[in-house]
């Protein structure tokens, strides 16, 4: 698959917040995450800033991809005469 092929590596320290975002299906309320934290033996307090910076991250990354779509999608089509006129 070219997606996984392309992915950068992971350090395993943050394989737990990886988990964590899969298991909950992405951004989950925090006694969510508190709840996954305790069954998995997992620091809250490592958690918790770990997610939201990855969370901040993927936003940021989303907003720049969304205005480079806005950038090539603003560029006029051919218009093509109206073969009803």
């Amino acid at each position: 698959m070219p997606a996984l092929k392309s992915r950068p590596e992971l350090p395993l320290w943050l394989m737990p917040a990886l988990d964590c975002w899969v298991d909950l299906g992405g951004l989950a309320s925090w006694w969510r995450v508190r709840e996954w934290a305790d069954y998995h033996d997992i620091d809250l307090e490592w958690l918790l800033p770990v997610l939201r910076s990855g969370a901040q991250m993927l936003d940021e990354h989303l907003t720049k991809e969304r205005k480079q779509k806005r950038g090539r999608s603003s560029v006029p089509a051919k218009r093509r005469p109206n073969p009803g006129h």
